[in-house]
């Protein structure tokens, strides 16, 4: 568990909450299907993850500025 509450499994990310921070989960998966994981905890009821949508946001910017303008 990282200091954001998530954790990484077969490369992706789960945000599994922030009361967990530091502790060690146990993870239950159907290996044909990651994209959803069964946390579990002792003392919690299991519960469900989904993966993170994380975004690469593209560092290119295009402007369509022609240097004239119409106003």
């Amino acid at each position: 568990m990282d200091k954001t509450g998530c954790i990484s499994f077969a490369g992706k990310k789960y945000e599994v909450g922030l009361p967990f921070i530091g502790c060690t989960v146990d993870v239950v998966y159907d290996p044909a299907d990651i994209s959803e994981l069964t946390i579990e905890y002792q003392g919690h009821t299991p519960w469900k993850v989904k993966q993170l949508a994380l975004f690469r946001r593209n560092a290119k910017f295009v402007s369509n500025y022609t240097g004239t303008s119409d106003y």
